[in-house]
Parts: C-alpha cells; structure tokens; sequence
C-alpha cells in the first residue's frame, strides 16, 4: 500500500484526474519515469502499478455493467416463472410437467 500511496503522490493533479495521460499520451514514457523517480522506485515499478490500476478499472467497469442489467437484488413478482423456479425443485417439476419448464441439460449440453 505504502508503494502505491508513494507512486500516487508523486502524481501532477492533471495525472491524478486522467490517469490515461500516464498511457496514452506522447510523453507518457517521461511522466512514468518522474513519477518512479519521485516515489523512490524504478520506471518498471511504475508501469506495473499503471497495468494493474488499468486492470482493476476495466474489472470494475464489467461488474458494474453487470450489475445493470438486471442484477442488483430485483425481487420477481410472486406469481412470476423466476419466482417460481426460486421454490424448489417440486414446484419446477410440475411447471415441466405442464410444458411450461426449460429443458434440463445441465450446463450448456455438458450434462
């Protein structure tokens, strides 16, 4: 933690708000090794911390857009099929038994 915390404050404001400066821009190879420099450790140290910080970036953006699309703890109605296959197993049975069931093959026909 101490690392990162070091590596951060060695940041312009500028950096802080757009961390893409620090990839994408022409002189992200100079601000990379100021920033390694001023925290005390190696320019190899600092792509590595702007690798995984892209990483958990991009992870948070695909939990969240995850979350959106119909995540997020949505209770279904009582009388509703997702309600129903919620009960148990006796429940699913009889909604099979009256054609109204999924088909079982388990995951995706591995089953």
């Amino acid at each position: 933690m101490k690392r990162s915390e070091n590596l951060i404050n060695s940041m312009t404001n500028k950096e802080r708000r757009d961390p893409d400066v620090l990839t994408k821009d022409k002189s992200a190879r100079s601000r990379l090794e100021r920033i390694a420099k001023g925290s005390g450790r190696d320019y190899m140290d600092a792509v590595n911390f702007i690798s995984e910080f892209q990483k958990m970036r991009t992870m948070m953006a695909r939990m969240q857009k995850q979350s959106g699309e119909g995540g997020g703890g949505e209770v279904p109605e009582a009388d509703s099929p997702e309600a129903l296959s919620l009960v148990g197993n006796r429940s699913s049975r009889r909604a099979a038994k009256k054609g109204k069931g999924k088909k079982k093959g388990g995951f995706g026909g591995f089953g």
